[in-house]
């Protein structure tokens, strides 16, 4: 299940409509919208966080039990590589079972995003309405609301066809999705000037967008038989630790975000926020092409070919050097874009740009790691995630609060060092101890 090259491009192109959104509907924002309502929409949007939050970790997982499966799986197993038919031919009987588990699981997924997320966000958002009273703005939270569930609902269709290899459908879900809902906003803020466009905007792209991805997924399906299974026994057990990783992974990541805006002014936690969204860029640029071999890495695993180490370390050669041309380019021309923008808002120096992307590098290094991990149905880094997550707020509260030491570079320090310690070097070399393994063997 090699990804072609078009898999690869329509994952940049999804990649560029993420990152996108963002960039482009902000200027028409500012034009058209009042300032409570562009900061109530894009409080909305920071909500849009909570999908993978909900999902957690079931989304990779079953990319995972698919791509067994698609590779002639005879069983599925909680733990560890299960083994395979002598023809290596998909079985349908496994994927039909699996295929009936995951739609029931997304649909109690949704069911508990309505009532938590309907709940605590119907709660934000009178608090939010009542200090800034905004015309439309209780439609608009309905209507952003019925996306958010429809979305999370139809989130299984997502890991489906990249199990079933079929990366290109995959992507275009995200290309429609995010496409439609750029084109409808600012069309819709040109012509009607008025929020309430933008969650009608979101609403029509998921919609269009997972309807797409539920009718791919069905064309691609040879036969299913239908049978009671007992199948969300087996997803469970590493879903459940990649959700702990994702919170770990919050606390790592998002935490330095929060004390910024408590310990330093507007205008130095401005530039650590926008530096900060800049790397998740680059990031996010740099994983697209490891991620887009994920269920080629997963199928290779059913079986002891030596060309998977090769594979790997060209994969992670041209996400490090992607990752490198970027953070170059960032710390060249970094501030001279953001000026072209007519802002006032620069990057922080150069010296800590510097330190931020080194352990960025770091930080894209292990992840790829543990993304290889992953393929072999094992997810060790659970505590690790959590523990570096909790250290991390822990120490920043102590040298912050405390020892009284309010400099940038502290923050930057502790969340790198910490990182550092243990999760930077540990999963690179428990990959590099496995791949001998497999040599040896």
């Amino acid at each position: 299940m090699k990804p072609s090259k078009k898999a690869i491009t329509s994952g940049y192109v999804a990649q560029a409509l993420n990152i996108g959104y963002g960039v482009l509907i902000l200027p028409f924002m500012l034009v058209f919208l009042s300032p409570a309502e562009v900061s109530y929409w894009l409080v909305l949007l920071s909500f849009l966080g909570l999908v993978m939050v909900f999902d957690f970790g079931f989304s990779p997982t079953i990319t995972r039990n698919v791509a067994y499966v698609m590779s002639g799986a005879q069983t599925l197993q909680a733990q560890g590589v299960c083994s395979t038919n002598n023809s290596g031919e998909p079985n349908w009987k496994l994927f039909g079972q699996l295929y009936q588990t995951v739609k029931k699981l997304y649909f109690y997924i949704a069911l508990i995003g309505l009532i938590v997320f309907g709940c605590f966000g119907t709660w934000y958002v009178n608090l939010f309405l009542d200090n800034n009273p905004i015309v439309y703005g209780w439609q608009v939270w309905l209507i952003f609301l019925i996306g958010f569930i429809f979305n999370l609902y139809f989130l299984f269709t997502q890991p489906l066809l990249m199990g079933i290899g079929s990366i290109y459908q995959a992507n275009m879900t995200n290309i429609i999705m995010r496409g439609l809902w750029l084109l409808l906003s600012l069309v819709g803020l040109w012509w009607f000037e008025t929020i309430l466009v933008m969650p009608i905007a979101y609403l029509l792209g998921v919609f269009f967008a997972r309807i797409y991805a539920y009718v791919v997924l069905n064309q691609k399906i040879v036969f299913i038989i239908f049978k009671k299974s007992r199948l969300l026994k087996v997803l469970l057990p590493n879903a459940w630790r990649l959700g702990v990783v994702m919170l770990g992974a919050f606390l790592i990541n998002k935490a330095t975000i929060f004390f910024a805006g408590i310990y330093f002014t507007a205008d130095v936690s401005a530039s650590y926020m926008i530096t900060l969204q800049v790397l998740s860029v680059v990031m996010a640029l740099s994983n697209v092409y490891f991620q887009m071999h994920i269920p080629q890495l997963s199928g290779m695993q059913l079986e002891l070919v030596s060309s998977k180490k090769k594979l790997y370390y060209k994969l992670v050669l041209v996400s490090l050097l992607i990752y490198a041309f970027f953070a170059f380019g960032i710390m060249l021309f970094g501030d001279l874009a953001l000026s072209l923008l007519s802002t006032d808002i620069v990057l922080l120096p150069i010296s800590l740009l510097s330190l931020i992307l080194f352990f960025g590098f770091l930080e894209l290094h292990h992840s790829l790691a543990g993304m290889y991990i992953t393929t072999l149905n094992e997810v060790p880094f659970v505590w690790s995630a959590v523990l570096s997550g909790s250290a991390i707020v822990g120490l920043i509260v102590f040298v912050f609060s405390y020892l009284k030491m309010d400099s940038m570079i502290w923050l930057i320090l502790i969340q790198g060092l910490v990182q550092l310690a243990y999760n930077n070097w540990k999963w690179p070399l428990v990959v590099y101890k496995k791949l001998q393994e497999d040599k040896s063997e």
